[in-house]
């Protein structure tokens, strides 16, 4: 059984934590397949920011909620022009991803692509000793460290992981949509699909016995990782050309106030 307190360790790590991003990351995955209309994004935030306690917690910083928003913020992608279609189109693709698999995998991808590429480069910064209980001290020096890795993600190719996660989710179908809809009873249990602010305290009191299946794609994703050490050194390159002064933008306006 493996429990989704935030106290809990996620499966053993086998180095600086990979095994826990994958499994946080996939977790992630199977949120465009919950049956629970408009809900699996504020899920993902919830996991993101428990993917990133989970990190700080073995180098002492104690992060508060506030704190976690700011690092996981991420920017409404569109504007009002557009956005009543856009709206309707979304409410479209809602449901008939839920009915046709192939229509979600992509988007299945793309979260876990992404949460996965966000916790290694943090991670990658905690080692690097960029990421102290100073750092958290100042919002300013935690948006440093999201623009950081936002940047790296944008200079990267990620399709060998893309690709990677395509063929994982692609082979599991039956697994995938059956954790997903284990996750959703989960949710449901908790109030959180009436009340999408009960999320994080359903995740805390719940655990996920019924998705345990998911440790055998767990297994499968660390280690079609480990043949990608090229991809790793890349990225890491990635990163450090995104620390140089030249690279960098002011963040976004709209951001979570200043975390107390």
């Amino acid at each position: 059984m493996t429990d989704l307190t935030p106290d809990a360790e996620a499966p053993a790590p086998p180095s600086d934590g990979l095994r826990r991003i994958v499994w946080y990351s996939l977790l992630g995955g199977l949120c465009p397949l919950l049956p629970i209309p408009f809900l699996d994004d504020a899920i993902v935030r919830y996991l993101r920011k428990r993917m990133y306690r989970g990190q700080l917690r073995p180098v002492g910083i104690q992060a508060t909620s506030l704190q976690l928003d700011v690092l996981a913020y991420a920017p409404l992608r569109s504007m009002m022009l557009g956005c009543l279609i856009g709206a309707v189109w979304t409410v479209f693709k809602r449901i008939f991803r839920k009915i046709f698999y192939v229509l979600a995998v992509k988007d299945c991808v793309d979260v876990a692509s992404s949460m996965f590429h966000e916790g290694w480069l943090f991670q990658h910064a905690i080692r690097e000793g960029r990421v102290t209980p100073e750092t958290f001290a100042d919002d300013d020096k935690i948006r440093e460290i999201r623009e950081l890795i936002r940047r790296t993600c944008e200079a990267i190719d990620t399709r060998p992981i893309n690709q990677l996660l395509r063929r994982a989710f692609t082979g599991s179908k039956a697994m995938m949509k059956a954790s997903a809809s284990a996750l959703a009873r989960m949710i449901r249990s908790g109030g959180a699909a009436r009340h999408p602010e009960k999320v994080d305290a359903a995740l805390d009191e719940l655990d996920v016995e019924q998705a345990g299946e998911l440790e055998g794609l767990l297994d499968q994703v660390v280690t079609g990782l480990g043949a990608e050490k090229k991809y790793f050194e890349q990225l890491e390159r990635a990163y450090e050309q995104a620390l140089l002064p030249e690279a960098r933008t002011e963040p976004g306006d709209g951001e979570p106030s200043k975390a107390q």
